[in-house]
């Protein structure tokens, strides 16, 4: 717009949310680093109330399915079986390939009809509603904020995950989680402003796990395509031939005038190409119907072991080991941030001479477990700094509502204090007086809980303890397990559902408290 349509603002903190493509990030100067473009794909959005409703009956229908045959090869998306809503990824190779070849509604509903297969290609009628390019990208930017602490990136600004996980949304909440609360100490006058490059060293290695998880299933995604014949590897070394082999191909376009105009040296290439591909897809022919013709089926049974074939992709969705895992639980809810009082004083320099080894602050690398789902027992319920608090469910003596052990954080506090002794509680306020960040009637502490087994259920607490707690029961034993297990005796939770600090006994408090100095 005009000049008289600007509005300039000012602001202590800009926080970035503008996508993949951030304007603030470039104008900061972060760069991204990872592998781009892995894949390129188009995604047809279309919606068929018929085709939700028959699969439905049928209980032929999946969340995700992998379509391979002769026509087409793509990833067919349910977002909403019942009201009939599907996205098809369909991937194509730039520069030979491009977003254009998708332009025409033929070209696209055919390959609709292709995904349905041949049961559903009469009778099912459908609404194609969009067609969009996208890249497959495994980045990350080198920094979530700026020098100064002021500009942070949060969300595809900050990272662009491939779907294989689906981590992209959840990462960039908690992302905007994270920022908040400490965004919230800093205004609160709770600590300096240097104390906002924690964002970024915690949140930077754990999106970083997540990318490799993510890369990882999006090339075990592969492996069922490499078995019916359909190698990716391949496909590159096609395009790399005939872009070595486009020189020659532009002097016989020249040559060959095409309608009273010279051929596009391009659409040689692509012709060629997609050729090649309809070759290489020609075999699958013989994993489908008995309607082949010419008897296609015994034709490419000389040349290909389908039973075999088949026998392999059965092994791999049978074995959880070596299928695609759809639960993450480590990378969802089972990470941990470094919280040791000694990082707090980090600085880029820091990680800079470090290498920028980021994955150097998190715990040993994921394995896979036999469930299909990568795990190595840290999604196991932690009393550990670092740790989201484990879930149990409690009753408040109150209302005699269950609420989860995680619903006891809130933004409305700035820490919570969980314990089950009451002497410690009221230890932990005194203290927290006696520290300097209680101050102007404020203190870092708002929120404490008392957890008590079901035995004390029907004790009538005193007001005292009502003044200071909130009383929960503790219905399974749970909490109580926990506790014995790590030697907790309370536990300092952050807004973000975080463990800041853990207390074994009264006798720690002083020193752990201490350490709450940012």
């Amino acid at each position: 717009g005009s000049e008289k349509d600007t509005v300039v603002l000012e602001c202590s903190h800009i926080v970035a949310a503008d996508g993949a493509y951030s304007k603030v990030r470039r104008d900061v100067g972060i760069c991204m680093s990872g592998e781009r473009d892995l894949e390129t794909f188009a995604s047809i959005h279309f919606s068929s109330t018929e085709l939700g409703k028959k699969l439905i009956s049928t209980g032929n229908g999946a969340m995700l399915s992998f379509v391979f045959n002769e026509e087409t090869i793509a990833v067919v998306v349910a977002h909403d079986m019942r009201k009939g809503d599907w996205v098809i990824h369909v991937p194509f190779f730039p520069p030979i390939q491009s977003a254009k070849d998708f332009e025409n509604k033929n070209v696209v509903e055919n390959i609709i009809r292709a995904c349905l297969g041949t049961s559903f290609t009469d009778d099912i009628n459908f609404d194609l509603h969009s067609v969009r390019a996208w890249g497959m990208h495994a980045t990350r930017a080198d920094s979530f904020s700026d020098l100064d602490n002021r500009i942070f990136l949060v969300g595809d600004a900050a990272h662009q995950f491939p779907p294989s996980g689906g981590f992209g949304v959840n990462a960039g909440l908690v992302d905007a989680h994270n920022l908040a609360c400490k965004l919230t100490f800093v205004k609160n006058g709770f600590a300096p402003n240097s104390y906002l490059s924690n964002y970024d060293m915690e949140r930077r290695p754990v999106v970083e796990e997540a990318i490799q998880v993510a890369v990882d299933n999006y090339r075990r995604g592969l492996i069922p395509a490499k078995i019916l014949g359909l190698d990716r590897g391949v496909v590159s070394s096609a395009m790399s031939v005939i872009n070595t082999l486009s020189p020659q191909l532009n002097k016989i376009a020249k040559l060959y005038p095409a309608t009273g105009n010279e051929a596009d040296p391009l659409n040689v290439s692509k012709i060629m190409f997609d050729s090649l591909l309809q070759a290489g897809r020609f075999h699958l022919n013989g994993y489908g119907s008995e309607k082949s013709t010419f008897d296609t089926r015994s034709l490419l049974n000389k040349f290909y072991d389908y039973d075999k074939a088949r026998q392999r992709l059965k092994e791999i969705v049978e074995n959880k080991e070596e299928g695609l895992p759809l639960l993450f639980p480590h990378i969802d809810i089972g990470f941990k941030y470094c919280i040791d009082p000694a990082r707090l004083e980090n600085t880029r320099g820091t990680i800079s001479e470090q290498g920028d080894n980021i994955l150097s602050w998190t715990s040993p690398p994921h394995h896979r477990t036999m469930s299909g789902n990568y795990d190595d027992g840290r999604t196991r319920c932690s009393l550990r700094p670092g740790c989201i608090i484990p879930h149990v469910y409690l009753r408040k003596t109150q209302t005699k509502s269950t609420i989860s052990s995680l619903d006891l954080c809130n933004l409305g506090t700035t820490f919570t204090f969980i314990a089950s002794d009451l002497k410690l509680i009221r230890a932990m306020v005194a203290e927290l007086k006696k520290n300097p960040l209680h101050k102007e009637n404020k203190t870092l502490m708002t929120k404490f809980i008392l957890i008590v087994p079901t035995s004390q259920q029907n004790n009538t607490f005193d007001v005292e303890a009502l003044d200071i707690a909130s009383v929960f029961i503790d219905i399974s034993g749970d909490w109580k397990a926990l506790c014995d297990e790590w030697d907790v005796s309370g536990v300092l939770v952050r807004p973000d559902q975080h463990i800041q600090l853990v207390l074994s006994n009264e006798s720690d408090l002083v020193s752990k408290i201490a350490q709450l100095s940012f």
